[in-house]
């Protein structure tokens, strides 16, 4: 399959949406916990700064809410772009049960809002320019996340870090 029509299949609205999951991924011994851009039963456009290039296959968890662990399988990158800084990937081990729950999953969040949110839980590291504090990322769209802590921040913050880190399942 070319790379437009992995890319085509994934904007189909029929086969695919817009919606931020979280995604981790492995390319050449490199792990990187990032989200999704899109997502269909046959790709996934997963953000990243530093694409891995057309023809790796990469090895892809998405963490699908409401569900024991992630998603996994692997995936053959057929669209990278810096200046999106963003890569397509076309599974190409996923079960049939593993695309049902993906479709099951879209169905249940299409037109709920622009941004669609997903229930997660991540664990997450806050930083400013004086402290550090952990907590649990709890909701996350394309427009934001909500993140639950003991140790709150003040709003007004201009320069605030976040650092999701190792997800247990």
């Amino acid at each position: 399959m070319t790379a437009m029509a992995a890319t085509s299949r994934v904007n189909d609205p029929e086969n695919g949406a817009q919606i931020v999951v979280p995604v981790r991924y492995v390319a050449r011994g490199r792990v990187v916990q990032s989200t999704s851009v899109q997502l269909s039963s046959e790709a996934v456009r997963v953000r990243s700064p530093v694409p891995p290039g057309v023809g790796l296959l990469v090895a892809v968890k998405l963490y699908l809410p409401h569900r024991d662990g992630p998603l996994m399988a692997e995936a053959l990158v057929n669209d990278a772009s810096f200046g999106d800084a963003a890569f397509t990937a076309e599974f190409t081990d996923l079960p049939r049960e593993g695309r049902a729950r993906i479709a099951t999953f879209l169905q249940s969040v299409s037109g709920r809002r622009a941004c669609d949110r997903v229930d997660v839980r991540l664990p997450i590291l806050l930083r400013d320019a004086f402290a550090a504090s952990d907590g649990v990322v709890t909701n996350l769209s394309a427009s934001g996340l909500f993140v639950e802590t003991d140790a709150p921040l003040a709003a007004d913050i201009e320069n605030l870090r976040t650092q999701i880190t190792e997800a247990t399942t």
